[in-house]
C-alpha cells in the first residue's frame, strides 16, 4: 500500500476515506475506556490539533466530520467521555455552546443544575426571578432578608440620643 499523504489528493485517492485513515494512525486506544486518544499535537488546553488544508482544527470536530458528518454552524463537539484527547467519533456529540456548557463542570454549569436554594427553597418559576437577566434571586431568601434588614433598621431607630437621655435626667 502506498504511504498516504495527507497534502496531495492524488495518492490519497486510492483510500475509501483518507481522514479516517489519517485519524486511525494518530490515535492510541485506551481498551478501559474506548477512547481514542490523539497522539498528535496538542493545544495549550489538551485537545489534539490537527493541520487540515492549511488552517489549523481541533483534531475531536475532524474526527467528527469525518465518521459522523459536517458540523453545523455555531454547534461545538461535546466529548461525551469528558476526555479532552480523545476523537473517537461514538464519544462525541455535536451540540449548541450552551448546552456545552452545561455538560460540563464551570460554575455556571454547576449553579444551573441546583435544583433548591442554600436554604432548601425550591427553585420554581413562582419562587425565582432573575437578576440582572441571569442570576437566580430565591423570592423566600430574600423576603426574609428584607425582614432581618427591616428588624435592624427598627432597633437602631429607637436607640436614645445623647440628647433624650439628657432629657429624663432633668426631668426626673
Amino acid at each position: 500500500m502506498i504511504a498516504p499523504c495527507w497534502f496531495t489528493m492524488s495518492r490519497c485517492a486510492t483510500m475509501a476515506n483518507p481522514s479516517q485513515e489519517k485519524i486511525k494512525q494518530s490515535v492510541a486506544i485506551d481498551p478501559a475506556s474506548g477512547c481514542w486518544n490523539w497522539t498528535g499535537a496538542l493545544d495549550r488546553y489538551g485537545y489534539g490539533r490537527v493541520n487540515h488544508a492549511g488552517t489549523g482544527k481541533g483534531a475531536h470536530r475532524y474526527s467528527h466530520e469525518a465518521f459522523k458528518g459536517p458540523i453545523a454552524p455555531g454547534f461545538h463537539t461535546d466529548h461525551l467521555c469528558r476526555n479532552p484527547r480523545c476523537v473517537n467519533p461514538e464519544h462525541l456529540e455535536a451540540v449548541t455552546p450552551r448546552e456545552n456548557c452545561l455538560r460540563g463542570i464551570s460554575f455556571a454549569a454547576v449553579n444551573a443544575r441546583k435544583t433548591e436554594c442554600i436554604h432548601g427553597h425550591p427553585f420554581t418559576p413562582e419562587n425565582v426571578y432573575r437578576q440582572g437577566g441571569r442570576r437566580r434571586q430565591c423570592r423566600a431568601c430574600n423576603r426574609q432578608a428584607v425582614r432581618r434588614y427591616s428588624m435592624r433598621r427598627v432597633k437602631v431607630r429607637h436607640v436614645p440620643q445623647a440628647h433624650d437621655v439628657r432629657q429624663l435626667m432633668v426631668s426626673a
